[in-house]
């Protein structure tokens, strides 16, 4: 991937709090072995705790060795309301 000319890849840490991404820790790895800027993300669900969100993704990160210099900001992945309303979805993801 590196050689085609991509500079950096983002790994998923979980989809809300209940799918996590088995392979997390290994991409994150595996993506600053290969000397790329490293992200990660995580799909947010609207309906569940958007605290305990977060808190999951640092949790993942620090288990999978920490950010370290270089590494782009978490990113929250929006792309659904679970049927909350919008200033419900916005007022999670603002605590998120």
């Amino acid at each position: 991937v590196k050689n085609s000319g991509i500079s950096f890849g983002i790994a998923r840490v979980s989809d809300g709090l209940n799918t996590r991404d088995v392979q997390f820790a290994a991409n994150w790895a595996g993506i600053k072995a290969q000397g790329l800027v490293r992200g990660t993300y995580q799909f947010f669900r609207a309906s569940q705790d958007p605290v305990a969100q977060a808190d999951l993704l640092v949790d993942a990160v620090n288990a999978a060795g920490g950010f370290g210099p270089g590494d782009l900001p978490p990113l929250l992945d929006l792309e659904v309301t679970d049927g909350m309303s919008a200033a419900t979805v916005k007022a999670r993801a603002d605590a998120w």
